[in-house]
């Protein structure tokens, strides 16, 4: 989710969709309503998992077969008679980052942004579950923290989708086949889990007050949560 907020309170989601590789935005109104506002096509891309918005309109997208995040540019937000179009972004014009990961369709799933340490967080789903850490600037790769020492096959058999949230910085990890989401500290440490629902939950994303957070569960569902 973008992190500002429009003049009547809406927000705005980007999510992404694997086949056909696309994002779609969509503005979100105070009482829920979701809009659609662009479907954007992602040229060169291949079986892409998860979307992370970074500064501005950059955002990060995962490639899970390739193993490779990838930075991108979106076009501006449309209005108007525009809403609901169709534009194009193409793979040649962003950077990639390589992760090493080359686990088939066990792959790279989500991405979460670190503004403060300029770097991305990128889960290898399983075989083995990973937590990576990507230097933006040194396009340096390690291993966050041990994930089978820190956080059980019990609460997370697979790991799917991740946010950053930087108010607290911890890391948010949605596990699909647990259907539960696990609050952490950057070092691994469970600070609590939440038993979440939808079909297939691979996405997670807080709003910037951090009052609700929303789902976004396969196929092609989304949904609204309040914290407690």
């Amino acid at each position: 989710m973008f992190k500002e907020v429009g003049p009547g309170g809406e927000h705005y989601l980007v999510v992404v969709i694997n086949k056909p590789e696309e994002l779609r935005e969509y503005k979100i109104t105070s009482d829920g309503k979701r809009t659609l506002l662009q479907i954007i096509t992602l040229n060169g891309f291949e079986d892409t998992e998860g979307v992370a918005v970074m500064r501005g309109r950059q955002v990060a997208i995962t490639e899970e077969r390739r193993g490779t995040v990838v930075v991108v540019t979106l076009p501006d937000r449309p209005s108007g008679q525009n809403m609901g179009r169709r534009v194009s972004v193409f793979k040649r014009d962003g950077k990639t980052y390589q992760t090493g990961v080359s686990n088939g369709n066990s792959g790279i799933e989500g991405v979460a942004f670190n503004p403060g340490e300029n770097c991305l967080y990128a889960l290898a789903e399983k075989g083995p579950r990973e937590v990576l850490r990507i230097d933006l600037k040194t396009s340096v790769v390690t291993r966050l923290f041990d994930v089978s020492r820190k956080i059980s096959e019990q609460d997370a058999e697979d790991l799917a989708g991740i946010d950053y949230v930087s108010e607290l910085n911890h890391l948010m990890i949605m596990s699909h086949k647990s259907s539960k989401l696990i609050q952490t500290t950057l070092q691994g440490d469970i600070v609590g889990t939440k038993n979440v629902g939808g079909t297939q939950p691979e996405g997670i994303t807080f709003y910037p007050d951090l009052q609700a957070f929303l789902v976004i569960s396969e196929p092609n569902t989304v949904l609204f949560y309040e914290q407690a």
